[in-house]
């Protein structure tokens, strides 16, 4: 049984495993190429909304249990991570250099924030909510997706900036950050029992 210190947390707080999907979202987005074909675009982002649309169909025939508070009912973090390439992609074929993708990642996850904070957080999570309607029930996946937006576009920001082949200071800013999280985990002991 995986220690519940490190599962994902129901409202607020983090825990381990809600690193993986930004982590992925961010991944994705520093390897991308902002002029992407649109086409390869579409090709990229279905994949994973199709990916998705299999897991939940495989959840439910097998009836297997899944906490409706992560993404909702029907979404799932492969849907997600598809929607976020599909929205982030489309988004940085139109503005036209890296210092405008940084400024709406920015202004995305600002105005996110402030939706949030306006009373969109208290019905994502609140469990009053009804789940009749397919926005109510996949309330927490939709509301997500402009964070990952933002996420995303921020992470397309920093991989214009990082060059293996110059070995410049994003590389190398980069690289030590990587180390260091990797050698500060495997530090840590953790007790599993």
């Amino acid at each position: 049984m995986f220690p519940s210190a490190f599962r994902k947390s129901n409202t607020y707080g983090l825990g381990l495993m809600d690193t993986g999907i930004g982590l992925f979202a961010v991944s994705m987005a520093i390897v991308s190429k902002p002029k992407n074909d649109i086409f390869k675009l579409l090709k990229q982002s279905s994949a994973l909304i199709v990916l998705g649309v299999i897991r939940t169909i495989s959840i439910n025939v097998i009836d297997y249990h899944q906490d409706e508070r992560e993404y909702g009912r029907d979404l799932n973090a492969f849907i997600t991570l598809g929607l976020t390439k599909l929205f982030g992609g489309i988004l940085t074929r139109f503005l036209s250099n890296e210092n405008y993708i940084l400024i709406s990642g920015i202004a995305f996850g600002i105005i996110h924030e402030i939706a949030l904070q306006s009373g969109l957080g208290e019905y994502c999570i609140s469990e009053k909510v009804p789940r009749h309607s397919f926005v109510e029930a996949n309330r927490e996946g939709l509301i997500s997706v402009t964070g990952f937006v933002s996420l995303y576009l921020i992470s397309v920001y920093i991989g214009s900036i990082i060059s293996r082949r110059l070995s410049n200071i994003g590389y190398i800013s980069w690289i030590v950050s990587l180390a260091s999280s990797t050698l500060a985990i495997s530090s840590i002991k953790i007790r599993i029992c």
